[in-house]
């Protein structure tokens, strides 16, 4: 076979060159190594800022990420279970105490300084379960996604023991056992 070097495909004005074929589209790109039949892939980085994410490699598919993006990822999560806890129908008072603890969480899960809480994180959850158990589909998701795992690792054991317990299932945590 052989072997021939890829044709250079290059996003001017993005700072961004690929041997293949490259897409950018909203905040993902994705890109190969093209038609060869060798594996050498070659990358070039220079002055990326603080934060920058760079990705290397073969079929790649990666989404960008920013503190700023994290951010708004977990505020829409929670509006989410705020836009299902206001759908429900519940008595005013438990929709009032409900919207009291969801804001907890969201003071946690987006503290700014300093890392969140985590009994107020595992007391906010455990009250909503309990108490409004059809939240537990938007409790799920938020806390399943992997910006909000970050965020609960950082709380420390009780807040990330609690989300194993809570949303792991008993087959996740009994291969951790083993």
């Amino acid at each position: 076979m052989s072997k021939r070097p890829p044709k250079e495909n290059s996003s001017t004005g993005t700072g961004l060159s690929a041997s293949g074929n490259m897409t950018i589209k909203g905040n993902v790109i994705t890109g190969t190594a093209g038609n060869v039949d060798y594996k050498n892939i070659e990358t070039h980085v220079s002055d990326v800022g603080p934060g920058a994410q760079v990705v290397t490699g073969e079929n790649i598919q990666a989404a960008l990420t920013s503190p700023e993006l994290d951010l708004a990822r977990i505020q829409g999560l929670i509006a989410e279970l705020r836009t299902q806890l206001v759908s429900l129908e519940l008595s005013a008072d438990k929709k009032i105490i409900g919207g009291e603890f969801v804001n907890q969480l969201e003071g946690e899960l987006t503290k700014k300084d300093g890392n969140p809480d985590p009994s107020i994180i595992k007391t906010s959850g455990n009250w909503l379960m309990k108490n409004i158990p059809a939240l537990t589909g938007a409790l799920t998701s938020l806390f399943i996604n992997p910006i909000v795992g970050k965020v609960v690792e950082a709380a420390g054991n009780l807040a990330a023991d609690w989300v194993k317990e809570q949303f792991a299932g008993p087959k996740a945590q009994d291969q951790e056992q083993a």
